[in-house]
């Protein structure tokens, strides 16, 4: 699958993946394609920001009309990503990277900065809905954080029970303990 988008490892050369349009007859089966870049130059692209999820949850996809097998995570932000928008170019680090070849992503991982610093936005996934996920989003969107207001007895809540359990547990997701999280972000 990598070997028609082979990386130069002597330059700066980075693979983007570009998600094709839903086949009408069969919505559940996602095709790619990848295609190589030099760093400095290559279009626009949005680099993703997630948690590859747990190793025994894999879903099929089809890149460059080959089979590939991905974690559950992020096949479900392909699923979504692809209803969305079609022809944007990702950078997904178990995509874009042959995960399989160490001199690749050693060549790799010292790029990511740059990688995520020339996109030109990063998505962040924090994965699919979960619990009261909808109620947190909403809340962030709709209502955003509000400065505390004194009321005659004193300060009112800034949010409902609800809404305050909902935004505890979409912050306390796996997300937001990993590691390289600073980096893709900022």
């Amino acid at each position: 699958m990598y070997g028609a988008t082979a990386l130069n490892l002597a330059s700066r050369n980075i693979r983007l993946v570009e998600l094709q349009p839903v086949c009408e007859s069969d919505p559940f089966t996602i095709k790619c394609s990848l295609q190589c870049f030099s760093l400095s130059t290559c279009p626009p692209y949005v680099a993703l920001s997630y948690t590859w999820g747990p190793a025994n949850h894999l879903k099929e996809i089809q890149i460059n009309n080959c089979r590939f097998m991905i974690r559950e995570n992020l096949w479900w932000f392909l699923y979504h990503m692809r209803l969305r928008s079609q022809g944007k170019l990702l950078w997904i680090d178990a995509l874009c990277i042959d995960q399989s070849n160490i001199m690749e992503k050693n060549h790799q991982v010292p790029l990511m900065r740059q990688i995520y610093g020339n996109a030109a936005s990063v998505a962040v996934w924090l994965g699919q809905a979960a619990d009261d996920s909808d109620i947190a989003m909403d809340y962030i969107r709709d209502k955003g954080p509000r400065p505390l207001k004194q009321k005659r007895s004193g300060l009112r809540n800034i949010w409902n029970s609800r809404e305050g359990n909902a935004v505890l547990a979409l912050c306390e997701r796996r997300y937001w303990r990993r590691i390289w999280i600073v980096q893709e972000i900022m």
